[in-house]
């Protein structure tokens, strides 16, 4: 949530216009959203849902060098 907080504000408007979020039990994406910040288990749903991940032009990994501790 902080990331999409922060990219919102350095576009001057509020989270859930341009950049959105979700996370477990919480989102905030309207449908001009563009850039979604998800966590790991959400894109991980999303994946398994949509391999193909049909409209999504890019991912951008970040802090993707910290070790995950999700069962496997």
């Amino acid at each position: 949530r902080a990331a999409a907080e922060r990219l919102a504000s350095e576009l001057g408007e509020a989270v859930g216009e341009t950049v959105g979020y979700r996370i477990r039990l919480d989102s905030k994406v309207g449908p001009r959203t563009r850039i979604e910040v998800v966590t790991e288990g959400i894109l991980t749903r999303r994946l398994q849902d949509d391999p193909a991940l049909d409209g999504v032009g890019l991912l951008i990994f970040d802090e993707f060098h910290v070790l995950s501790l999700a069962p496997k």
